[in-house]
């Protein structure tokens, strides 16, 4: 572990360690085993910028010291930061085989095509009448920090964005906000109906959705088809064991087929994933009645732009969209309001014209406005 300047603390459980701690202890395992090549796959999705430093510091060591790292990953900036070479693939097919550094535009352009503006749109908020979800002092206790007595009301139509550094608060009050985080006081409300205190599946029964951050772990069944998480969602669970019913692989047809793209059919949805990190998940959203929230953190562009037109389309029908993500451009592109998340502190900002994205770089730091 000094080798690559790790200090894991030897006698911890595996399973009190962080993601990247665990991290850093398989490549001190691979490493004591002689191993000369690391190949890493999206090795900086689910850890915090100050570990993601870290783990480059480390692999810069090792470069140094011989060791071939192929960093597998969507993200430009992890790329450019580290890497000496880019081989860059496009559906399946390779498109480009450049040393770096080269200009931003040139490897968007061998990745993409082209680069791609956000999309266009104009507020669809509805503040006249009464909120999609409201949530009302509420006080939220989590393992690393407490939020006090946050208030907060979601319009129709509205579109909400929630900044911070990792392990702020903001999942905390995104999964608050759909019955998977417990709270310790305050009141919430889903349109006129109670639900302090309800499980997540009260919530989705009244229209309520959450998309995972880790869609792995809490957004997917591993092992299952597509047809067969569509068994699930249509109460045909009995039929995974001998086969989904014709209605089932009719469903997830009309689902993953361009004309039935667009029917997200929740009323709230959370959203903790990045557009720019998505790239190829299935993306579940807000319908009839309004809320969604939803964290973003790195997707690539043609994907992020479908998984926007399907929330922004429902934005215009009424619903309203909570989404989290570290890409404060892209908080700033399609927000009408944003929460500020600093160590448990909280702040609701109008998105105006003049807030920049240094100026919300600041607030998430700490800084006050």
């Amino acid at each position: 572990m000094r080798t690559a300047g790790f200090a894991l603390p030897p006698d911890a459980e595996v399973a009190s360690l962080s993601i990247a701690q665990r991290q850093q202890l398989e490549m001190a395992r691979l490493l004591a085993l002689g191993v000369r090549t690391l190949i890493l796959d999206e090795p900086t999705t689910g850890i915090s910028a100050e570990q993601k430093d870290a783990l480059f510091a480390a692999l810069r060591k090792l470069a140094k010291q011989g060791v071939t790292i192929l960093l597998v990953s969507h993200k430009l900036e992890d790329v450019l930061q580290l890497c000496d070479r880019a081989v860059v693939l496009r559906r399946g097919q390779l498109t480009g085989d450049v040393v770096l550094p080269v200009p931003h535009p040139e490897l968007i352009a061998l990745m993409f095509g082209q680069a791609q503006p956000p999309l266009e749109r104009g507020t669809t908020r509805r503040p006249g009448e009464s909120p999609v979800l409201t949530l009302r002092d509420v006080t939220i206790s989590d393992r690393r920090l407490q939020i006090d007595r946050f208030s907060l009301s979601v319009d129709h139509g509205e579109v909400i964005g929630v900044a911070g550094l990792d392990g702020s608060g903001q999942a905390p009050i995104m999964r608050a906000a759909v019955g998977l985080q417990p709270i310790v006081h305050g009141e919430i409300t889903l349109g006129a109906q109670p639900m302090t205190g309800k499980p997540y599946r009260a919530y989705l029964a009244a229209g309520a959705a959450f998309g995972a951050a880790g869609r792995l772990e809490e957004g997917l069944v591993p092992g299952l088809s597509l047809t067969e998480h569509f068994a699930l969602i249509n109460g045909d669970s009995a039929r995974i064991r001998w086969g989904a019913c014709p209605r089932t692989h009719a469903a997830s047809d009309r689902a993953l087929s361009d004309q039935g793209a667009g029917r997200l059919t929740h009323r709230l949805a959370v959203w903790r994933q990045s557009a720019a990190r998505v790239d190829g998940d299935a993306a579940r959203s807000a319908d009839d009645h309004g809320a969604g929230a939803a964290d973003h953190a790195a997707l690539m562009s043609s994907s992020a732009r479908w998984i926007w037109t399907q929330l922004l389309s429902r934005c215009e029908a009424g619903a309203g969209l909570i989404f989290s993500s570290d890409d404060l451009d892209e908080i700033l592109a399609y927000s009408d309001r944003i929460i500020v998340c600093f160590a448990g502190r909280t702040s609701v900002l109008d998105n105006t014209p003049e807030l920049s994205a240094e100026t919300l770089g600041a607030l998430i730091g700490g800084a006050t406005a």
